[in-house]
């Protein structure tokens, strides 16, 4: 298990990372870094010990985040409702995390999570089968 480490979680506001965070926390410094359009979710994180700090992955700008961590979680992404955002998403997700590698390139670790949920839902046809094509 890690300990005495200083960790990067990204997507800390989903299920997959908050609870990693969570759980790291108890023995590393742990961060997490996104945009916390809902000040609550930062506010439960930071009530836990967890430092944030402000990064949105489709921008490049780094401002705010550190670069000396050991490990990354990379969970974050950008889904898009419509096939244009969808485009836009794809380019965010991948890009965003090529750059985030790039800052965190002296890490130990670099983990990145990622999701089959980009699929936009169908709640009416819930076996439905998707193409490559499909938004």
């Amino acid at each position: 298990m890690l300990a005495g480490k200083k960790i990067l979680v990204t997507g800390a506001t989903g299920t997959i990372a908050r609870p990693v965070a969570e759980h790291l926390v108890h023995d590393n410094e742990v961060w997490c870094a996104g945009r916390f359009t809902d000040p609550a979710a930062r506010q439960q994180l930071e009530v836990q010990g967890i430092k944030t700090c402000s990064w949105d992955m489709g921008t490049g700008d780094f401002s705010a985040v550190p670069n000396d961590f050991t490990h990354v979680l990379h969970s974050a992404l950008q889904i898009g409702p419509s096939l244009e955002e969808h485009d836009r998403a794809i380019t965010f997700n991948a890009e965003g995390a090529a750059l985030l590698m790039q800052h965190c390139r002296r890490a130990e670790a670099f983990v990145h999570v990622s999701t089959f949920c980009v699929y936009k839902t169908h709640s009416d046809h819930p076996g439905h089968l998707y193409s490559e094509t499909a938004a």
